[in-house]
């Protein structure tokens, strides 16, 4: 083991169950088992519950050196041997990393360390609960050394709900209705009118935002709205933070539905595959777990049945430059705004230009900007049409206002005097009568 080979930890609710961690240590495992396989799934913030959690650390080696755990808080179980502090793990097979594949570098030693100070937890008995904080586990292979840091949190006992938006469309088939497993298909689902997520975090009794939570989801009115998937985990899911999403789908008919998250208690069968309130069930994930739930309610509304279009400004000068604003208010047949996402087109044909061509509702508008074509006489007509619904409203083109022409004003030229300059003459004083 070396600075490059990683260390990881992962708990039993993810798909890493007893089975698929005893196959880790298996050679004759198809396909082997490589460090980069686990990224997927390995989303449990490093997070082990106090009462009846457990974390796998997996070990990836690059030789048959013995390997030894240590760990600050907890205890390791393999099989028969236990430790207050760790123990050894050794390789058994003549392969130089363990795994007899004679690849070198994605062999790996597992530990599975519980939540206890001392006792037996593997069989039931466990004198001393950890503490709730941090603790560290160390891996140690010769003079090689990695550390990987865990958090010991409460079990789940409150839930929080989530929504980013509260009206959906009706329209949707069950079969439509698959959970999604990754961001973008969940920004997808965001995206369109007949669904939303809804988001659940479970909370220990400090707090804290907890991973292998299990939640049980439900509708009160499946005619309306139904969830993708029944039982959701929570997960460390990144810039989200930790908990666990859903989606909502809108259904046959418009109204009111409500979802219930719910905390649980889950078992499982002995291959490892979940289950929930069944007595088929035996081996228990979570069974600490105290059950809380939380409601939301949401609105769904029917298609797009009506369109109200107007363009600001209504007229305008058609110099190529010059645009308008043309909203689309979108309504469902009970005039109430259509869901976030219907898509609007907006089509000027080769009169102008309309950014963007389709535009998507939010709170039941769209919007385009339309700028005419230079030379355009009559206006220019913008279709609009959203679902099977469709209306249109004229831009007027009008003549650009000519400047008034500037006046000026022509100072008055002086009176030629018919007098010599530069002659002095007395004043006149007429004839006053008198005859020369």
């Amino acid at each position: 083991m070396d600075g490059t080979i990683p260390l990881d930890c992962y708990t039993m609710y993810l798909p890493l169950s007893l089975h698929n961690v005893a196959a880790l240590v298996d050679p004759d495992s198809t396909p082997p088992f490589k460090p980069n396989d686990f990224a997927a799934i390995d989303l449990d913030a490093n997070q082990m519950h106090n009462e009846d959690g457990q974390l796998f650390i997996l070990a990836f080696v690059s030789n048959d050196e013995p390997v030894t755990f240590e760990t600050s808080a907890g205890m390791f179980d393999r099989t028969s041997l236990w430790g207050d502090e760790g123990y050894e793990w050794m390789c058994e097979t003549e392969d130089e990393d363990c795994d007899g594949d004679g690849v070198r570098g994605d062999g790996v030693a597992v530990a599975w360390l519980w939540p206890c100070e001392s006792g037996n937890p593997a069989a039931g008995t466990c004198l001393e609960r950890s503490k709730l904080g941090p603790g560290t586990v160390t891996v140690r292979q010769g003079i090689r050394t990695m550390s990987l840091n865990f958090t010991v949190v409460g079990e789940p006992h409150d839930v929080e709900l989530v929504t980013v938006e509260n009206t959906i469309q009706a329209g949707l088939d069950a079969d439509a209705c698959p959970l999604e497993t990754t961001t973008k298909g969940f920004a997808e689902a965001l995206g369109l009118p007949e669904k939303t997520v809804v988001l659940a975090r479970a909370l220990d009794r400090e707090g804290t935002q907890v991973t292998g939570a299990f939640v049980d989801w439900k509708t009160d009115d499946r005619r309306r709205g139904i969830m993708a998937s029944a039982l959701t985990p929570t997960l460390d899911l990144g810039d989200l933070g930790i908990g666990t999403a859903d989606v909502l789908c809108g259904r046959d008919e418009t109204g009111s539905v409500t979802v219930t998250a719910r905390i649980i208690p889950l078992t499982a069968r002995l291959d490892g595959s979940l289950c929930y309130e069944s007595a088929e069930c035996p081996f228990e994930l979570d069974p600490m777990a105290e059950v809380d739930r939380k409601s939301v309610r949401f609105t769904v509304v029917g298609p797009p049945a009506d369109l109200r279009i107007t363009a600001e400004p209504a007229g305008l000068v058609c110099d190529g430059t010059a645009g308008s604003t043309v909203s689309a208010t979108v309504i469902d047949a009970e005039g109430s705004p259509v869901a976030n996402g219907n898509e609007v087109h907006f089509d000027v044909k080769v009169l102008g230009v309309a950014t963007p061509r389709i535009a998507k509702t939010a709170d039941g508008v769209a919007v385009a900007s339309v700028t005419p074509l230079s030379g355009i006489l009559q206006g220019v007509p913008v279709v609009v049409a959203a679902g099977d619904v469709q209306e249109s409203v004229l831009i007027r083109c009008e003549a650009a206002v000519s400047p008034a022409p500037s006046s000026s004003i022509q100072p008055t030229p002086p009176v030629a005097s018919s007098t010599p300059s530069g002659q002095i003459l007395p004043p006149s004083t007429g004839s006053a009568g008198c005859g020369g």
